[in-house]
């Protein structure tokens, strides 16, 4: 008795542009990580960078280096991975923050004796002046910034 070819072998047909031009291989993912900003549309351009924004012990993390490494066999790999905040209620307002500059010590912030912080949300602008930081500890330097908003 014969072997139908179909029960060995699958056969995905495929047609590639004119120019050698391939498609080009994206996916979202709505996620309910707090560490998102809601409305905005956060891209990923490999399973690294997903780990140092969400963490390296994330779903998210976990889920990007699966989608990065792609199917067995494909002929090309994903280039982006894009996250959205799925909020099921609303979400209230925050403000997101980075480093400062790159190498930042509680040290080098203990030498700003009469700093002022300033932000600007939706053209609004918030200072905060004659800020001592001489004696203070990490967590005084956030409330210090907290006051501000």
């Amino acid at each position: 008795m014969a072997i139908q070819a179909s029960k060995i072998v699958s056969v995905n047909p495929r047609i590639l542009s004119g120019t050698g031009a391939d498609l080009v291989f994206n996916g979202l993912v709505f996620t309910t990580n707090k560490t998102l900003i809601s409305g905005d549309v956060t891209a990923f351009s490999n399973a690294t960078a997903v780990g140092d924004f969400f963490g390296v012990d994330s779903d998210e993390y976990m889920f990007a280096n699966v989608y990065f490494g792609g199917f067995s066999g494909s002929q090309l790999k994903p280039s982006a991975l894009y996250f959205y905040k799925f909020a099921e209620n609303g979400s209230a307002p925050f403000l997101q923050g980075s480093k400062v500059v790159a190498n930042t010590t509680l040290a080098n912030l203990k030498q700003i004796n009469k700093g002022t912080f300033t932000v600007s949300i939706n053209g609004t602008t918030l200072s905060l002046e004659d800020q001592d930081l001489t004696n203070a500890q990490v967590y005084q330097i956030s409330q210090i910034l907290y006051k501000i908003i």
